[in-house]
């Protein structure tokens, strides 16, 4: 019986870092909400540069979930193991200390689970979940200090979790890595299908991180060469380094007037915009899951997708498109097939696909079977 899960993770979601251990956090919440029986600990490693609060170890409770902070923002992460490792084990011996020892350790992320290892010692059974798309990649792409860690937190976990299909193959191919697969949680909530705000035209909606590898520019240079007329529009949710040349982009392509950078927007603003679009693209290189695509879907918008790994999972002809990034007739082709209204969607069956498969109950039924399996 599974009474305690303790979580560990890169950190955890502030107000000036809504991000930062954004994936670990709501799947915490999921199970805390789902299983009221299961106390549920997160420990939260933030060394992060960029975080602000009280430096130290911080302790406080949030939706349910019992919080140890502990907050250096010294930048030093990676590199730092044996440091790293002898704070964990402070940590979590203050967990044991409050809460008692834990049923299941659950790690997210391979530099998160290769710290995981030295916990070993306690008996307690550990799972790891893969999210990292710098592992989403040959071998021979990955650096030596990343295979070392991701090998470290494989032979730390009894159980692998990976996010999407072809993450699980990448980690069998390079690491003989087995896992199961348990998708990301999205907030079904946050990303509800309400009645449409009516508007003029077609409105296309993408959000990412303003870098290269979301391919941000692919996708201002094809709907510049697509045959639309002043009525479609691309509105770009994000912020990040690639955000100076992308405007430059859409200024020389002359679609200045069409396509807009919103900047980076909390969940609620960015539900607000998908009340007002029409559909959703995003032509990302990589991705090992997709959270972006299915908190369109869930808000019952049809999607086109670079096929990338983790969008193949979900994305057919009933609710988008997946395309060929590099081939910009095939991407064009489908941009303007979207907005000419060809192609017809039913938004309603789009979200509850999403809310049956994604929701934080879905998830957490699933990743609650697999603390069950490895602690009988």
């Amino acid at each position: 019986m599974i009474k305690h899960v303790t979580f560990v993770s890169r950190g955890i979601p502030t107000a000036g870092n809504p991000l930062n251990g954004i994936f670990e956090f709501d799947q915490a919440k999921a199970i805390a909400a789902y299983r009221t029986d299961i106390t549920v600990s997160f420990i939260a490693l933030d060394f992060n540069k960029d975080s602000r609060g009280r430096i130290g170890l911080n302790t406080y409770t949030r939706e349910g979930v019992r919080v140890y902070h502990l907050l250096l923002p010294t930048g030093v992460y990676r590199r730092g193991l044996p440091v790293l490792k002898f704070l964990l084990h402070r940590v979590y011996a203050r967990v044991v200390k409050d809460l008692g020892t834990p049923d299941v350790i659950h790690s997210h992320f391979y530099f998160i689970g290769a710290l995981c290892e030295t916990l070993r010692r306690y008996k307690v059974p550990i799972v790891h979940t893969e999210h990292s798309s710098k592992l989403n990649k040959d071998l021979s792409q990955i650096s030596a200090l990343d295979q070392s860690l991701a090998r470290a937190a494989y032979r730390a976990g009894d159980k692998i979790i990976t996010v999407s299909h072809a993450l699980q193959k990448r980690l069998k191919d390079n690491f003989s890595a087995d896992s199961v697969i348990v998708p990301n949680i999205v907030d079904t909530e946050a990303f509800e299908c309400e009645q449409h705000e009516p508007h003029e035209g077609f409105r296309f909606v993408s959000t990412g991180r303003l870098i290269a590898a979301k391919g941000f520019d692919k996708l201002i240079d094809c709907f510049a060469s697509a045959n639309f007329d002043n009525n479609v529009s691309l509105s770009i949710i994000g912020d990040g380094a690639e955000k100076a040349n992308l405007q430059q982009l859409i200024e020389s392509k002359g679609v200045a007037d069409r396509v807009k950078l919103l900047g980076q927007l909390d969940r609620k603003s960015i539900a607000e915009v998908y009340k007002y679009a029409d559909a959703f693209v995003l032509l990302s290189d990589s991705e090992t899951f997709g959270v972006a695509y299915i908190e369109a879907m869930s808000s019952g918008l049809p999607v086109i997708s670079s096929r990338c790994g983790g969008p193949e999972d979900f994305i057919d002809d009933d609710c988008g498109r997946l395309v060929n990034a590099d081939d910009k007739a095939e991407v064009v082709s489908s941009l303007e097939n979207f907005a000419s209204g060809s192609l017809s969607f039913d938004h309603k069956a789009i979200a509850a696909t999403a809310r049956n498969k994604f929701s934080p109950a879905a998830v957490a039924e699933k990743v609650v079977d697999v603390y069950c399996f490895v602690s009988r």
